[in-house]
């Protein structure tokens, strides 16, 4: 719902497995322990509003048109209620918007 809620959701649900996976056995640069700064900054999460969100990904695709997107959820660690609204979510308000980009990009190449 805002930017505090999805970070509330990434403290909750993928610190823990930032920290002791992506952080530990990767190359992901830790300042002062501070795990969420480096999470955050890392680029690898998107996160926010949803049109935050949406916003961030028809961005990304009009500048490099993708057929595919993957999409992790830690499953283990995040509630099977909240993965179900994160996919649903995706599938209703975010999906559309990328398969219009698509849609769009491939028009203009035809031309």
């Amino acid at each position: 719902k805002t930017k505090d809620d999805a970070l509330d959701r990434i403290m909750k649900y993928d610190l823990d497995i930032w920290k002791n996976f992506y952080a530990a056995m990767g190359r992901r640069k830790v300042d002062n322990d501070d795990y969420l700064g480096s999470l955050v900054n890392s680029g690898l999460f998107l996160f926010g509003t949803v049109e935050e969100v949406r916003a961030q990904l028809v961005d990304q695709w009009r500048q490099f048109p993708a057929e595919y997107i993957t999409l992790i959820n830690h499953y283990a660690q995040t509630p099977a209620d909240v993965v179900i609204e994160t996919l649903d979510t995706f599938q209703r308000h975010i999906k559309p918007a990328l398969d219009e980009t698509i849609h769009n990009a491939n028009r203009a190449a035809a031309e």
